[in-house]
């Protein structure tokens, strides 16, 4: 997001440290999006129950692969400093 942000062209700027507070808007709710099998949208209720399945196998490397925040995370389309994996709980 920082790459968006317009400024006045100064190299000298570094946006990281201009400002005490920052508020980022927007649609911040990564989720699991596992991919079907013959490429076509199923029904939410389906998806959600095969999430728990995952869960409930403990099969969290599979479920870190599908993982929204994950992938743009590896893409660099995020920015974070520490990202830490926190297992769901129910």
């Amino acid at each position: 997001m920082i790459e968006q942000v317009r400024l006045p062209p100064r190299a000298e700027i570094d946006i990281d440290s201009q400002f005490h507070h920052v508020f980022w808007f927007g649609d911040l709710n990564y989720r699991v999006q596992l991919q079907s099998v013959d490429n076509r949208e199923r029904a939410i209720e389906d998806h959600m129950a095969e999430v728990q399945q995952m869960i409930d196998a403990e099969k969290w490397s599979s479920l870190l692969a599908a993982d929204q925040l994950q992938q743009e995370l590896k893409a660099h389309r995020v920015r974070s400093s520490q990202c830490t994996l926190y297992h769901p709980s129910g």
